[in-house]
């Protein structure tokens, strides 16, 4: 992952030189830096107290936030994994290190949220600030999560298709959507739960730009959260449904075959009442025995089903 800076004033490419010396000059600045270099924690902790330094360089972080006065805010989140060869839900943790003068995020791998706020800034129009630039890479990833929860909805959606008009067993498939969307909740809900707690305790400190960019955030996120718990619930309601429908096929099953040991069991007493070998039973030496046996088991066979027929048995 390459290292890239801007000059957030003038929307200039920071060059090689200029980023080493970008947190400490006055004017406001955003760099991008590979948390996994040892140069990226020197530079940090030249300019950020070390506390806050080694939070965000933390190996894997819940997501959290810090403040640090008017010095930063350090904030710790997760967005969607779009690398190549990467399982989406394997979240991709974004730190970002802000104050009116700096923006750092750091980051382990490619991120595209990053991506699309450096080629936002290199657009014409009015100068950004640091935390407009942190709003604009927030957004993103929400919006990130976002389509990704639009992809699944549309696998349910032809799962739900697929059940309603052929019946399929998709207990499996659904069982690997369910999975995921308790993986996209692990990260989700703490960080919606972070970003309220976050408003409520900086709602004083903050001025106002930062504070409504946060607000909005927290916003986005819980409807984001919404979504994903509305998505759960449509999983829930199919896989019920499709357990209802093998409950009642293996109801229908066990019922036929009660209704079978039903009619032959006056058969089974009537053979084995007739095989027992004991003297005296009726018809052993007639030469029509066989006959009168059958006709017996015949009528209880016809009585028993017009008696379950009588009581609607079936």
């Amino acid at each position: 992952m390459n290292e890239y800076g801007y000059w957030l004033d003038s929307r200039e490419a920071l060059t090689q030189g200029e980023r080493g010396e970008a947190l400490t000059e006055p004017r406001p600045a955003w760099l991008h830096l590979d948390r996994t270099q040892e140069q990226s924690r020197k530079l940090l902790k030249a300019v950020f107290p070390r506390h806050l330094v080694d939070a965000a360089l933390t190996e894997e972080p819940r997501p959290r936030w810090q403040w640090d006065g008017d010095r930063a805010l350090l904030l710790i989140l997760r967005g969607i994994n779009f690398n190549p060869g990467k399982e989406a839900e394997d979240m991709v943790s974004l730190r970002c290190m802000v104050s009116d003068r700096n923006l750092v995020t750091l980051a382990g791998q490619g991120l595209k949220s990053v991506k699309e706020a450096a080629e936002k800034l290199g657009k014409p129009g009015e100068g950004a600030s640091t935390w407009q630039v942190l709003g604009d890479i927030l957004r993103n990833l929400i919006r990130g999560a976002d389509e990704h929860l639009k992809h699944l909805t549309e696998e349910l959606l032809d799962m739900e298709g697929d059940w309603l008009e052929r019946k399929r067993d998709l207990r499996s498939t659904v069982l690997v959507l369910e999975r995921k969307l308790i993986s996209l909740r692990r990260y989700l809900e703490p960080q919606q739960g972070m970003l309220e707690d976050l408003t409520d305790e900086l709602e004083d400190e903050l001025e106002a730009e930062p504070l409504r960019l946060l607000l909005d955030i927290q916003d986005r996120m819980t409807r984001l959260l919404e979504s994903l718990n509305l998505l759960r619930e449509r999983i829930k309601l199919l896989r019920d449904d499709m357990n209802a429908e093998r409950d009642a096929q293996m109801n229908k099953t066990l019922y036929l075959l009660s209704i079978v040991t039903a009619l032959f069991l006056p058969l089974s007493v009537i053979t084995g009442y007739f095989g027992m070998n004991v003297g005296g039973l009726p018809w052993v030496e007639d030469k029509d025995g066989w006959l009168w046996v059958s006709a017996l088991m015949g009528g209880c066979f016809v009585l028993s089903g017009l008696l379950m027929w009588w009581r609607r048995w079936f």
